[in-house]
């Protein structure tokens, strides 16, 4: 038994004026505990926790009692200026505490295409304004982190500086200076046209200029990108072993959605990349929609202009007439779009490059010729 108002004594003082006597059960089956509002505020650090209030529900033969005497309990403690904390699960119960609170915040997870995700939505806030969304969250080794989508806000510092792609002929389509650093780009191309190899070439030129990078494969080992963009004549492993070049692999199917935002970011603030390299990005429908990979993107994307960190993210279109490429849902995201293409010419084909939007930049948009081999890579223009 706890007691806020009356000591030990006058307990049993007063239940022995009505024939109930608590002596004999003292030290034996019944102990009191005196809590005066001075020693209470002497030894609370300010507050209060309960886990779980519904295993005490599980006992109550009368519901509405229980309700009052937890209300009781907790004005109490409102009264002292100590903050309380109430864990209860959901049952078939009816126990509601929402009018005891001043904030409720609900978690639920979901199984969705054998993906589960956990959610958070604060439901009630009283005396300030809040979201009422729900937003995924993470459980991990950096703690609890909070995804929220709604909360971004466009207020980051934007730099003027611009890196140089040195790729003879791109340059000039961008007034000879490249693009700006904090960018977003987007290569996005149907199969074979270079879209992995012309980010790993960004990749090299960020790196020589002491530019820390961050290459996040879905489909190739770092071996394999390492042998196959050999054949143009880049030596990356050099970078890697400089600490410029870090390379993280592995399938988007391997964790859900979120976990991979989580993920992303948890390396972005390990490595501290200058550059960062999704490859392809368009791997992740696999893990959900094309409007959840366009919410995913938004979330990393805020994350990196706040930081003026410079992402690539390469999208696999399809052919002319096949369903939506990724790259047309999340095109509104980016400052640069590089499209790479293939055109026949005679018994030959040719790949192609066309830049078709840049922000702030007064670029060329002409369809070029992209030249990927003997040892080297180029922009020059398409004759056909």
């Amino acid at each position: 038994m706890v007691s806020f108002d009356q000591t030990e004594q006058e307990l049993v003082d007063d239940l022995e004026g009505i024939g109930i006597l608590l002596r004999d059960h003292l030290e034996k089956d019944l102990f009191i505990y005196t809590i005066s509002t001075d020693a209470y505020a002497d030894h609370i650090a300010g507050e209060f926790s309960l886990d779980s209030v519904h295993s005490l529900l599980q006992m109550a033969p009368d519901v509405n009692l229980l309700r009052k005497e937890v209300s009781r309990f907790f004005t109490k403690l409102k009264g002292l200026g100590i903050t309380s904390l109430i864990i209860s699960e959901r049952g078939q119960r009816d126990f509601d505490l929402d009018f005891l609170s001043d904030c409720n915040i609900m978690l639920d997870m979901r199984l969705e295409e054998e993906q589960s995700t956990r959610r958070i939505c604060v439901t009630k806030l009283r005396g300030s304004s809040h979201q009422t969304n729900e937003f995924p969250f993470l459980i991990g080794e950096e703690g609890i982190q909070v995804l929220p989508l709604t909360s971004i806000r466009m207020d980051y510092e934007t730099p003027d500086d611009r890196i140089p792609t040195r790729i003879p002929g791109f340059d000039r389509m961008l007034e000879d200076k490249g693009y700006f650093k904090g960018s977003s780009i987007l290569i996005s191309g149907t199969p074979g046209t270079g879209k992995t190899s012309l980010a790993l070439w960004l990749a090299d030129a960020a790196c020589l200029t002491d530019s820390k990078t961050l290459f996040f494969s879905f489909e190739e080992s770092e071996s394999q990108l390492l042998r196959n963009i050999g054949t143009l004549g880049l030596d990356l492993s050099k970078h890697c072993g400089s600490g410029c070049l870090h390379f993280h692999t592995g399938s988007s199917s391997e964790f859900s959605m979120e976990h991979h935002v989580g993920r992303f970011l948890s390396l972005c603030r390990t490595v501290g990349p200058d550059l960062v390299v999704f490859d392809p990005v368009s791997n992740m429908i696999n893990v959900g929609s094309p409007y959840q990979v366009k919410n995913l993107l938004m979330r990393m994307i805020d994350f990196f202009k706040r930081c003026q960190i410079t992402s690539i993210f390469t999208s696999l279109a399809y052919e002319e007439g096949a369903s939506k490429e990724v790259a047309m849902e999340i095109s509104s995201l980016m400052d640069l779009w590089i499209r790479l293409d293939s055109t026949k010419v005679g018994d030959k084909r040719k790949k192609t490059l066309q830049i078709v939007k840049a922000r702030g930049i007064d670029c060329d948009t002409s369809d070029k010729q992209l030249i990927m081999g003997q040892g080297r890579i180029a922009v020059e223009d398409l004759v056909i």
